[in-house]
């Protein structure tokens, strides 16, 4: 179901990021052979979203673990004070 063209075309969130303003954390690990969720489509959404930071996990998958906390915590701490003076 996943790949069919109208699943995707309905999932595809490209022109809606554009004028996302909340500050947004996009993480992904650098594993070459995720297809489900590869690199380049974070990067995309990256460069696309006006307020977004990216964390890339060397050797990694698309999920993020322990080792990211210290960042998202730093990441949420920083965001709420951007959003409490907006």
């Amino acid at each position: 179901i996943r790949n069919d063209p109208a699943v995707q075309e309905y999932l595809n969130l490209r022109e809606l990021v554009k004028g996302l303003a909340t500050p947004t954390l996009l993480t992904r690990g650098d594993n070459r052979l995720d297809t489900v969720h590869p690199l380049p489509h974070v990067i995309e959404l990256f460069y696309a979203m006006p307020n977004a930071r990216i964390w890339i996990k060397p050797a990694g998958g698309c999920f993020a673990n322990n080792e990211g906390y210290d960042m998202v915590r730093d990441f949420l701490a920083k965001a709420a004070k951007v959003t409490a003076t907006v």
